[in-house]
């Protein structure tokens, strides 16, 4: 995954990265990014409608109807996290969108869509102005979602770690959607020939709730359109299908690209029994070829690369001792790193200091 950063950047591109676990903390610090931590305790507004464009030029037309409509399928995400909203409230909440967008433009907030829809005659709209409470100015996520967003994306990288919200998986889930509709705001202003790579770490964990896999076609969509891609990560292929219709499930169907690193034995059985996996394993030469993917570290890793016309070949990644340092998750090079930093080595200096120690 850090590999794959690092080539966008070389191009002049840009990389967002959705982390879970601050795997990409240091390599954003020596890069000179933006590096973005959400904590309970210190909240900062990602208010969504603050990015929004209300003038009539046709860039800003377009970035917000891809705006209005995809955050309906955020606000569904909201109220209904783990069984969705039904088919008589999503379109419930699509006219609370419009009619809130049209009276307070970039100023609305998520309190305002619960005070519409808690003001309507009918009893499942006042359900859902009840149901998206907690995100409202009062509620307990609501310094979240209010006043102006406090976020710059303008870094050539941005990392934005979620860790400290592991407890609250259904604002950590509205909130990595929300961080996506941000980012594709954000490129819709610039140079839409620049390429951007938005990296979802953990995707399953951080794009939960029964209707994000509509919201995930969708920003992949918007995504495309903006000469950007996004690229999913999970530690296991079957995390991907740990909830029917997610984010992460459609992402997997969609996508293009696949790459499978080594996988050990009950892996194998794993994907075998589901119907959705067996392809990657139904034939002899399918099962050798992933059996075939090894590391031998620090010197190389393999990985399996499928892609259109290509059912499978294996590819070797080899990379100098500053950047596999620099990219490193290993316990041992993690705290390295961090004891020697403690006495004020910059980031760069470190590495090179435990280099040579290792030598």
């Amino acid at each position: 995954m850090q590999e794959l950063m690092l080539s966008v950047l070389g191009v002049g591109g840009k990389v967002f990265v959705l982390d879970y676990g601050r795997s990409f903390k240091r390599t954003c610090l020596i890069l000179g990014g933006s590096y973005i931590e959400f904590d309970m305790k210190n909240p900062v507004s990602i208010n969504p409608f603050s990015e929004v464009p209300e003038d009539d030029s046709a860039k800003s037309i377009e970035a917000r109807s891809d705006f209005l409509s995809n955050f309906p399928s955020i606000l569904a995400t909201m109220a209904a996290p783990q069984y969705g909203t039904s088919d008589l409230q999503q379109p419930m909440l699509q006219r609370a969108l419009i009619s809130v967008w049209q009276k307070n433009g970039a100023k609305a907030e998520i309190t305002d869509i619960a005070d519409w829809l808690s003001n309507r005659e009918e009893s499942y709209a006042k359900e859902l102005g009840n149901m998206l409470f907690p995100f409202t100015k009062d509620g307990q996520h609501g310094r979240f979602f209010s006043g102006k967003a406090q976020l710059s994306l303008n870094s050539d990288i941005v990392v934005i770690e979620t860790d400290h919200l592991r407890s609250v998986p259904e604002l950590l889930a509205v909130i990595v959607q929300i961080m996506i509709v941000h980012i594709n705001q954000t490129m819709v202003k610039g140079d839409r020939s620049r390429p951007f790579l938005i990296m979802i770490d953990e995707a399953w964990k951080l794009l939960a709730g029964k209707r994000s896999g509509e919201f995930i076609e969708e920003a992949g969509r918007i995504a495309r359109k903006y000469n950007g891609s996004i690229a999913l990560a999970t530690q296991q292929l079957t995390d991907y299908f740990r909830q029917e219709g997610s984010a992460s499930e459609k992402a997997f169907e969609n996508s293009s690209h696949k790459i499978i690193l080594k996988q050990n034995s009950e892996s194998f059985k794993a994907m075998r029994a589901n119907p959705k996996l067996a392809g990657f394993v139904d034939e002899d030469w399918k099962l050798n070829l992933l059996q075939s993917v090894h590391s031998n570290p620090p010197y190389y890793s393999e990985i399996a690369i499928y892609s259109p016309n290509v059912s499978g070949v294996v590819g070797r990644l080899m990379i100098d001792p500053f950047t596999l340092l620099l990219t490193s998750t290993n316990a041992r090079d993690y705290q390295a790193i961090e004891d020697h930093m403690a006495k004020g080595m910059n980031v760069s200096e470190t590495i090179n200091y435990v280099i040579l120690e290792d030598l």
